[in-house]
């Protein structure tokens, strides 16, 4: 039998392309290091068993890896393992619909990140309320946390924290105001894409820069920047970022005087969502049912309309059910941690600045 180090390894090979065959493999692992007591082992093998669990969708199985590494990694007094365990964890609440645990994980991670100086941890807690205030449907507010995580991000000068921030960041702008400000922001981040990050970035990259170069009325480039992210998320399986380029495409065909080629980009969506089982807003249905009835179409257009419905009623029974999620105090709870956080920021740059002037040396770039 291979000793556990090997058996990580293999796994964490595994997780990268074939999630699903990792978890034999990291089971394994977990065995093995609790076979041998070898608490420094069986954390790892938890941690990586809990990141198996969330690329295979096994939500719950990640929560119970994620808390019980969380427990030892408490006992071990290890604060990055257990900030890293807590972020499994409320990730894994979120899916599971358990936003307000997550949120209570969140908050706490922000607390041990922040005195343990982890920012990466402290980014992708900001990220985690944020999506919470998402699903309030508070865009604002998503924006405000999603900024902040932006620039703890660019201060602690760490390229996958930036990219993943201002990929949220500019997907919140796009929806609240679209054009030149998120382009840069765009630029601002591209010059730290390369090969070795995560390759579907890209797709979102590209279809956030569509819709905001659609938005200044620059259709050919908007057209380039469709054609690498559909080929991108066809390349990698990705269904969520193909169906907004195609949705992106239709917007653009509509504007360009094309309803065929608008209708067929809206129905391979659809049909993409009903063969998987993914979540689709309800305004491809509708756009969909408008473009048919334009068309002539009246019984593709009344059956398109009779689901758009169907899905609405569905999405405002789930709004009211997820309304006020985190709870007017967590939120007020939220903003003041913002706030004390940019106090800090603020006043560590101050101190930078002054050292660096006593010193006779130039300022360092700040963060857009």
């Amino acid at each position: 039998m291979a000793n556990t180090a090997d058996l990580l390894a293999q796994a964490g090979q595994l997780l990268k392309t074939q999630a699903r065959s990792a978890r034999p493999v990291v089971r394994l692992a977990l065995r093995s290091a609790r076979q041998q007591h070898d608490d420094v082992d069986e954390l790892q093998a938890l941690l990586l068993s809990a990141r198996v669990e969330w690329a295979a969708n096994g939500h719950g199985a990640m929560r119970r890896h994620a808390l019980r590494a969380h427990t030892l990694a408490d006992r071990l007094g290890a604060a990055a393992q257990c900030a890293e365990a807590r972020q499994l964890a409320a990730t894994a609440c979120q899916e599971l619909g358990d936003f307000s645990t997550a949120v209570d994980l969140w908050l706490a991670n922000l607390d041990l990140a922040t005195e343990a100086a982890l920012p990466a941890y402290v980014v992708d807690a900001y990220l985690g309320i944020g999506n919470v205030f998402l699903v309030e449907n508070d865009l604002p507010r998503a924006r405000d946390a999603h900024r902040f995580a932006y620039d703890v991000a660019c201060q602690a000068g760490e390229p996958v924290q930036i990219i993943k921030s201002g990929l949220y960041l500019a997907n919140d702008l796009t929806r609240l105001a679209p054009g030149q400000v998120v382009l840069q922001l765009l630029a601002d981040i591209k010059h730290l894409m390369n090969g070795s990050m995560e390759p579907l970035w890209w797709v979102d990259f590209e279809n956030a820069r569509a819709a905001n170069l659609m938005a200044i009325a620059a259709e050919q480039e908007a057209t380039s920047a469709l054609a690498v992210a559909t080929q991108r998320a066809r390349d990698g399986h990705y269904l969520w970022g193909l169906t907004q380029a195609l949705y992106h495409q239709a917007t653009l065909a509509m504007s360009q005087g094309k309803p065929a080629a608008a209708i067929a980009s809206l129905q391979e969506s659809i049909v993409l969502s009903d063969k998987s089982g993914m979540f689709l807003p309800t305004h491809f249905s509708e756009r969909l049912a408008q473009l048919l009835e334009q068309q002539g179409d009246i019984h593709g257009a009344l059956a398109t309309y009779e689901r758009y419905h169907l899905q609405r009623v569905h999405q405002l029974e789930d709004r009211h059910r997820r309304a006020h999620l985190m709870g007017s105090v967590k939120a007020e709870v939220v903003e003041l941690k913002m706030e004390v956080h940019a106090l800090r920021a603020q006043n560590r740059q101050l101190q930078q600045t002054l050292a660096q002037l006593q010193a006779g040396q130039p300022q360092g770039a700040a963060c857009r």
